[in-house]
């Protein structure tokens, strides 16, 4: 990519592996695979994600229309993937709530593939996506304003850790802004110390953990509103319950490392 330098060589390099996988993933959406629609909705959270931490850097408009257009596909596809997450989930196997799983995805997977055909255009957009050109990237970004960048991502991420969160929704704002930073680490992973290799994985476990608690909460509130038997539901639910009071435990211990491992990393990387 001649005349980009180093920061926005990355960061162009970053936003077109996502939208290979994007495409390679969205192309086969119709089928509905477990596996492409995952893909498919990490591929476009990972551009989002990169538009709009970068956003100084794009030309507003076209970025904000195809941060738009990848919000409206990865909504399409949510439902989705929120059954398929519960069918992994642990205390989610007994027959009669995997019976009732997979009705619910057959009849999930007839709405996205209606949705799909009367979504032609906005398919396309999101398929084809905006060149790196048409985005209007700033060519001048370079790797000392990156690095500024994931310092200002942590700084937030240690915002949020001091607050001790505990709620849904302060766990929730704090996987996402995990998130939003692993994003711009791994465009850096190549180039990063010993600091950063312990950093990157650690903001990886954390995101597991508090994922998987996200997943627990989600999978009481569907069996909650769901029509099975009473007595399936309240042993669902206990087994649901079992795991969460385990990740619950795990929590404290894997923020308090998260804290530790990122202040050294921040240390080293100023």
């Amino acid at each position: 990519m001649p005349g980009l330098r180093k920061g926005s060589r990355r960061l162009a390099r970053a936003l077109r592996e996502a939208q290979a996988r994007l495409a390679r993933h969205y192309a086969a959406i119709e089928r509905a695979d477990p596996v492409d629609v995952h893909q498919a909705r990490v591929a476009s959270r990972r551009i989002r994600s990169l538009l709009k931490t970068f956003r100084a850097h794009f030309r507003r408009d076209r970025a904000v229309e195809y941060r738009r257009e990848l919000g409206r596909a990865a909504r399409r596809l949510g439902p989705l993937r929120e059954l398929d997450v519960l069918a992994s989930h642990p205390g989610m196997g007994s027959h009669a709530v995997a019976r009732a799983l997979a009705s619910a995805r057959r009849a999930e997977v007839s709405r996205l593939q209606r949705s799909l055909r009367g979504a032609r255009r906005r398919r396309a957009a999101v398929f084809d996506g905006p060149s790196i050109a048409q985005l209007g990237l700033d060519p001048n970004l370079t790797r000392g304003d990156v690095e500024r960048t994931i310092r200002g991502q942590w700084r937030r991420v240690e915002r949020l850790l001091a607050a001790n969160p505990i709620e849904f929704e302060a766990l929730h704002e704090l996987r996402i802004s995990l998130k939003n930073m692993r994003y711009i680490f791994e465009m850096e992973q190549k180039n990063i110390d010993q600091n950063g290799t312990a950093m990157l994985a650690c903001l990886r476990a954390t995101q597991a953990v508090l994922g998987a608690e996200r997943d627990a909460a989600c999978a009481r509130v569907w069996l909650e509103q769901s029509t099975l038997p009473k007595p399936v539901v309240r042993a669902a639910l206990r087994r649901v319950q079992r795991q969460s009071v385990v990740l619950a435990g795990k929590r404290p211990g894997v923020l308090r490392k998260l804290g530790r491992v990122g202040r050294r990393w921040y240390q080293s990387a100023r």
